[in-house]
């Protein structure tokens, strides 16, 4: 496997002169996050289960109501619209985006 998985695709890397934006590959990961996702995966997990416990602390680190993890700012733009369109009204979510 060569060094730069992107070179296999031909997609060439950049000098990120702009900002952490999810069109140019969100951020580069510090070792330590590095570390957590080999060590997540080499693990089986309930995804609901996941999501409410990282869901839950991201709350407490940041002081807000709830959280989630998106994979993206672009998803969390668009989850947090679906979210004030369809509030806590079940029907609501499931007919979405035509409520």
């Amino acid at each position: 496997m060569s060094a730069n998985p992107y070179a296999s695709l031909g997609v060439r890397p950049f000098i990120n002169c702009c900002s952490v934006r999810t069109v140019h590959g969100g951020s580069l990961m510090l070792p330590e996050v590095r570390d957590a996702v080999a060590a997540a995966s080499r693990m089986f997990v309930n995804l609901d289960e996941l999501m409410e416990a990282a869901s839950a602390r991201i709350a407490e680190l940041t002081g807000a109501e709830w959280g989630i993890v998106t994979c993206g700012s672009a998803a969390a733009v668009a989850l947090g619209t679906a979210a004030c369109v369809a509030g806590n009204d079940p029907v609501k979510m499931l007919k979405l985006p035509f409520t």
